[in-house]
């Protein structure tokens, strides 16, 4: 999941996590580095991340095309229950 939301959002994303994997990610979803932490062994992790942003279309919008979605369904079921109370039989 943390791959989707790098590439969604144009940003590195350093995970960390307490059990689990630990991952680096750069701005277009390459995994740059992991480290286990149910391998034996030594659990540090290193890698170079880029500093900076990509711009995304999502970081640029937001959630405006889903909201427009839910507008466009709110709307065709108006026109449906408006259509509906209008029919005589």
């Amino acid at each position: 999941m943390h791959v989707f939301r790098a590439i969604e959002n144009g940003m590195p994303i350093v995970r960390a996590a307490a059990s689990g994997l630990s991952a680096a990610i750069d701005p277009w979803g390459r995994v740059l580095s992991v480290s286990d932490y149910y391998a034996a062994g030594d659990r540090t992790m290193t890698a170079q991340l880029p500093l900076g942003r990509i711009p995304t279309l999502y970081a640029r919008t937001g959630d405006w095309f889903s909201w427009l979605c839910v507008a466009g369904l709110a709307a065709m079921l108006a026109v449906v229950l408006v259509g509906k109370s209008t029919v005589v039989p």
